[in-house]
C-alpha cells in the first residue's frame, strides 16, 4: 500500500450534444459510466503503482451503483476496504453534458458523498499511515480533506490536494488545509475563486502567504498546465492533442483527474515534478480519446506514448 486517495464516487450519466444549447435541445446520444473525481484519480494512480498500492477512502450509498463501484474499483486494483455504505441514501451522481469538440459542462448530486464523517476518517488512518507514502485528496467534505491533510503532514506522509469544489468555501475556511499540503493542483478558475484575486499573479502570491514551501499546479485545459514553486523554479507545459498521439479527441472530462492521479502516482514512485508533470500530460492526453472518465493509460501504455507526447509538450521556465 503506496497512496491513499479520499474523494468522490459518482455514477456519471453522459449527455451527448452538438452544442450546449437553451431547453428542448435534441440529446443525440446518452451513455453512463462509473466516475467521480476521487474514483477517477484512484483508478487512475493504481494503473501506475499496481495492484492493491492505492487504497480508496470514500461513501457510497445502498443502492446498485455502490456495488458497481466496488467491483469496478477492485478490478482495477484499487483496495476498496475502508469505503462507507450509507443506509438510505443514493450514491452520488454527475449529470455531464459533452459537446462535438469534446467540452464538458457538469452538474453534480453529492448524495453519499457527503456522510464520510472525521470520525471515521481518523480511524482509517491509524490504522494504516504508517505504510503510506502518499496521500492524494479529491473533494471530500472539507472538514475531512482537512484531518488528512493535517494528520498526514504530522506524520510525515507527503500530501497532494486537488480541492474540485472545495473552493467555494475561500481561503479562510481552507487555510488550515493549505498550510499542511505539498502540492496544491486545482484547475485555473478553482484558484482564483478560491483566493478572490483578479490574476493568477495575485492568486499565487496569496498562497504563498500561506504556505511558501507549498508547490502549486495549475491544471488549464487546453491551455496545458503550469508548476509554480515560490523556492525554486517554475515551469509550464503545453498541452498535446490526441491527434498528435495517432488518436481522436472525444471528451475531455475527466482527464483533470487523471493528470492528478498520474502526477500523484509518479511522485510516489520518485519521479522529478518535471517529468511526473510531463506523463501526467501524456496521461490526460490519451485519456481524452475515450469518454470513459476511468480511461486513462495504464502504465505500459502510457511508456508506449511517452516518447511522441515529448515531442509535442513544450516545456518551459515560466514566471506568473
Amino acid at each position: 500500500m503506496k497512496l491513499l486517495v479520499s474523494g468522490s464516487l459518482n455514477y456519471d450519466t453522459y449527455l451527448f450534444v452538438d452544442n450546449f444549447a437553451p431547453p428542448k435541445s435534441v440529446v443525440k446520444q446518452i451513455k453512463n459510466y462509473l466516475g467521480g473525481s476521487g474514483g477517477n484519480a484512484a483508478v487512475s494512480a493504481a494503473k501506475i503503482l499496481g495492484k492493491n498500492n492505492v487504497v480508496f477512502l470514500g461513501a457510497v450509498g445502498d443502492d446498485e451503483i455502490a456495488e458497481k463501484h466496488l467491483e469496478d474499483l477492485k478490478a482495477s486494483g484499487v483496495e476498496t476496504s475502508y469505503v462507507v455504505k450509507v443506509k438510505n441514501v443514493l450514491s452520488g451522481r454527475s449529470f455531464i453534458a459533452v459537446n462535438r469538440l469534446g467540452e464538458t459542462a457538469i452538474y453534480s448530486y453529492y448524495g453519499a458523498n457527503e456522510f464520510l464523517n472525521v470520525e471515521y476518517v481518523a480511524k482509517v488512518l491509524e490504522n494504516i499511515i504508517d505504510k503510506l507514502e502518499g496521500v492524494l485528496i479529491m473533494n471530500p467534505p472539507l472538514e475531512v480533506a482537512t484531518f488528512i491533510a493535517v494528520k498526514s503532514k504530522s506524520r510525515n506522509v507527503k500530501v497532494f490536494w486537488d480541492p474540485g469544489t472545495l473552493v467555494r468555501f475561500g481561503m479562510t475556511q481552507l487555510m488550515t488545509a493549505l498550510s499542511s499540503t505539498d502540492y496544491f493542483m486545482p484547475n485555473e478558475n478553482e484558484l482564483i475563486t478560491l483566493t478572490g484575486e483578479g490574476s493568477l499573479h495575485k492568486s499565487l502570491e496569496a498562497l504563498a502567504k500561506v504556505n511558501p514551501k507549498m508547490r502549486i499546479i495549475i491544471k488549464m485545459g487546453a491551455k496545458g498546465s503550469a508548476l509554480y514553486s515560490l523556492e525554486g523554479t517554475s515551469f509550464c507545459f503545453t498541452a498535446a492533442k490526441p491527434e498528435s498521439l495517432g488518436l481522436k479527441t472525444v471528451s475531455t472530462s475527466g482527464c483533470g483527474d487523471v493528470y492528478v492521479g498520474v502526477f500523484t502516482a509518479l511522485k510516489v514512485l520518485g519521479s522529478s515534478d518535471v517529468e511526473a508533470a510531463i506523463a501526467a500530460t501524456c496521461a490526460s492526453t490519451i485519456k481524452a480519446s475515450t469518454d470513459n472518465p476511468h480511461g486513462g493509460p495504464d502504465l505500459e501504455t502510457l511508456n508506449k506514448y511517452l516518447e511522441i507526447c515529448r515531442k509535442h509538450i513544450n516545456v518551459r521556465e515560466c514566471w506568473f
